[in-house]
């Protein structure tokens, strides 16, 4: 007997270890092909040499490089003369670009570099692009001080080859962190726009990491064929394209450059998301093989669509994309994505009637499982995100402001995946007590439902849930159907089953990680945990038939080895985490003037968590908070947004710091009873950036920027408020007319920055300690100037 037990138990263990391994391996291939290749030393001229590229980013990262800024200057005078070295003939196009959509307008003055190296027989021309600008807070040597240099290490490369057929500008824009001014002018006001056939931008949010072609235009199929021909160790997944797009915005300059080309990609890394928008980003940080692998990307693609005609229709329909194993990338037309969500559904339902009448399923434990899975998903969803709510709550080195959020995403992200599907695991306990194959064909329902919708509504992610589906019928297949049997087959197939559905799912769970931090900033809800812990959580209920193959039937020991795992990593991070000079703590001041009251204020903002304030008042802020200090509420992207994230502030010496302006240059009423006001905004103390919010009483039924009318407003349009934001715009100030259906009062609140603290006499600033760096904020360590003026 016990020999016979022994044989069991080995057997048992042995499947499972097989299991386990699949799992585990099939989780780091997936998550490698976000990685940067290795990269080899390159000399030749006619190659992208990032030693070359990385001597150029060390000139122009000297200092921030804000719109109108020394520092961009700076750098734009510096690169302008590495094109004229080149012999080429590089444009500085000054410009004014006006913005406007639904409750106002950007306006921002944009100095693009723009260059053209012609071709021997064009046909179209390529554009390649990237931002210089940057915020105040960093000296962008990744966003996007990199993407500069790499293209203009690749206009040196592409001079050093043998000329190409089609033109190729080259295209440094202004304004990307602000208005989009530089894009947008080029698109609108610059002649060489409507010769654009084929559009390359390049991006980065992070230091490190492969480069992702991570957004196309619409009918991509010409140029995700053609593009993944040549790109070096390509990186490439259509559902991240459909998550851009998703969001209502590609997310880049390539909105505007695809309102002018026929087609266009863009190409981003993201490694190291906290460093984005910080002093982090720097030269130091940023990882030589990813500058590298970016721009052979883009030299590589540079030379293949120089060469090829473009004169024909680019447009073809959608293709979906992804990377399977490390850099092969997959690509089939979205119509075999529809035919693989049929495929996956015809088989669920000939698997359901096959198991029904061998009485290897029950009809109502596969509706329990039916109902019982996205209730499931959601509790485990809403816990995980409570746990990471409560944990941020009681951490104050959780309450800073990083756009990633905090410097150990990666481990929190692999702590709620566990937690996630141990919880989904455990939810499935509190169902009536069915098999796993009839709670299993119920969650296998719901992944081929999603795989069908997406298969018509988001193509570029119906593999995502098609492919997986394929995996978990095949898995469920063998274990109802095998049963009882031994050898390989018995084992391998779950293994393979369960691999292969993790192989898919993790690089949108770990994408989803990744951009949880942003959007959690953004929207002030737990999605560092709350993002990933949905897709883990479906996956959790597809395998759980796996599962209990593991365990052997004992469904509490998975969830529970799970839920510890999670746990474990959550408070091993909190032992562990601090700030340190490579991971160096956020913190900002700000001194606002209110130039109605004469009243001085130095304010200290948090990241919105539950109205938490112990993360302010440091050794580097209290010095500025030493009496009649308040709680109170401020914007950390000034009057662009109401007050609502927690603050201190404390009196501040009252400086004559000039106040913006609002000149009334004609105020007329017509015979319709409708008012027109022409004024003239500016910021008398030459502040680069200047926020307006227009509001009255009455309706506002047209308006006016620069003699540019805005978009969307009509007597059928009112609008009773409107925000501008005016960015090193002019510095003899900006016209704005405005029509009013009324002659009510109008108000303006006016408020401008400057990036630096003031200078007070007898107040010596100490500086930062070196585990601290200013946080990106719109309003960090700026001086704020406001002004209401009230027009009756």
């Amino acid at each position: 007997m016990r020999t016979v037990v022994g044989l069991f138990w080995k057997e048992h263990v042995f499947k499972s270890l097989i299991i386990v391994s699949a799992v585990i391996l099939a989780a780091v291939i997936a998550v490698r092909s976000l990685e940067v290749p290795p990269a080899r030393p390159v000399a030749a001229t006619d190659r992208f040499s990032v030693e070359r590229a990385l001597a150029d980013l060390e000139m122009i990262t000297a200092a921030p490089r804000y719109p109108g800024s020394p520092g961009y200057q700076a750098a734009r005078e510096y690169l302008v003369a590495e094109f004229e070295s080149m012999g080429l003939d590089p444009e500085v196009a000054d410009t004014l670009s006006v913005n406007s959509g639904e409750g106002g307008a950007n306006i921002g003055r944009a100095r693009n570099i723009v260059v053209r190296i012609p071709g021997t027989d064009n046909t179209g021309a390529i554009l390649l692009a990237g931002h210089l600008d940057t915020v105040h807070t960093t000296v962008g040597a990744s966003d996007c001080g990199g993407c500069s240099a790499a293209v203009v290490e690749t206009a040196r490369a592409l001079l050093a080859g043998s000329p190409l057929r089609n033109d190729v500008i080259l295209l440094l824009e202004d304004g990307e962190e602000t208005t989009r001014a530089g894009s947008l002018s080029f698109v609108e006001q610059h002649p060489w726009a409507e010769d654009v056939r084929v559009a390359i931008n390049l991006e980065a949010m992070g230091t490190g990491g492969g480069s992702l072609l991570y957004v196309t235009g619409p009918e991509n199929g010409w140029l995700i064929r053609e593009s993944l021909r040549v790109m070096p160790s390509p990186v490439a997944y259509s559902f991240v394209n459909d998550l851009i797009w998703l969001t209502g915005t590609g997310g880049s300059d390539l909105d505007q450059f695809l309102m002018a080309a026929d087609v266009g990609l863009g190409l981003v890394y993201l490694e190291n998301v906290p460093a984005y928008h910080t002093m982090q980003d720097n030269v130091a940080n940023l990882d030589p093989d990813t500058l590298q692998h970016q721009g052979a990307t883009m030299l590589a693609l540079a030379r293949h669509f120089g060469d090829l005609p473009l004169d024909g229709t680019l447009k073809r329909q959608d293709l979906v994309y992804y990377n399977l194993i490390g850099h092969q990338v997959v690509r089939y037309p979205a119509w075999a994505g529809v035919s693989l969500a049929l495929l996956a559904a015809a088989g669920t339902l000939a698997l359901v009637v096959v198991g029904l009448r061998r009485d290897r399923l029950t009809g109502r434990g596969i509706l329990i499982g039916v109902a019982g899975f996205l209730p499931l998903v959601l509790v485990a969803t809403l816990i995980s995100g409570g746990v990471w709510y409560l944990l941020r709550v009681l951490d104050p080195r959780l309450q800073v402001f990083l756009i990633g959020v905090t410097y150990d995403r990666e481990w929190y992200t692999l702590a709620f995946v566990a937690l996630s599907a141990g919880l989904m695991l455990a939810g499935y306990r509190l169902l009536p007590r069915r098999s796993a194959a009839d709670l299993g064909v119920g969650a296998l329902v719901w992944w081929v439902a999603l795989a069908v919708l997406t298969s018509f509504r988001l193509p570029g992610s119906s593999y995502a849930f098609a492919l997986p589906a394929l995996f978990g019928l095949i898995t469920l297949a063998a274990i109802l159907f095998l049963e009882g049997r031994s050898g390989w087959v018995k084992r391998l197939i779950p293994a393979l089953g369960a691999a292969g559905a993790v192989l898919i799912m993790a690089p949108m769970i770990n994408f989803l990680g990744i951009f949880s931090g942003r959007a959690e900033v953004l929207m002030g809800l737990p999605l560092i945990a709350m993002l990933p812990a949905p897709f883990v959580a479906l996956l959790a209920g597809l395998l759980l038939p796996v599962f209990e193959e593991i365990t052997h039937g004992r469904r509490g020991l998975a969830s529970a080895v799970l839920v510890g795992i999670g746990i474990l990593i959550l408070a091993g991070v909190a032992l562990t985490a601090r700030f340190t000079e490579d991971r160096p703590k956020p913190n900002m001041v700000a001194y606002v003037l209110d130039a109605d009251t004469g009243e001085a204020h130095w304010v200290a903002g948090a990241a919105p968590v539950a109205g938490q304030r112990r993360s302010l008042l440091d050794e580097w802020t209290s010095q500025f908070f030493t009496q009649d200090v308040e709680e109170t509420l401020y914007s950390p992207w000034g009057a662009w947004a109401e007050n609502s994230v927690p603050a201190y502030r404390s009196p501040a010496p009252q400086l004559d710091l000039a106040a913006p302006s609002a000149e009334i240059l004609e105020d007329t009423t017509d015979d319709s009873g409708q008012r027109h006001l022409r004024l003239r905004i500016a910021s008398d103390r030459q502040a680069p950036t200047m926020i307006v919010r227009i509001s009255t009483e009455g309706q506002i039924v047209g308006g006016a920027v620069a003699h540019r009318q805005l978009d969307g407003m009509s007597a059928e349009t009112p609008r009773s408020a409107l925000v501008f934001g005016i960015h090193a715009a002019a510095d003899d100030g900006l016209e704005v007319t405005l029509t009013l259906q009324d002659s009510s009062p109008v108000t303006l609140l006016l408020e401008d920055h400057s990036y630096s603290l003031p200078d007070i006499d007898g107040i010596a600033i100490r500086p930062r300690l070196a585990w601290m760096m200013p946080s990106p904020t719109f309003i960090s360590d700026a001086t704020v100037v406001r002004r209401t003026v009230t027009i009756p």
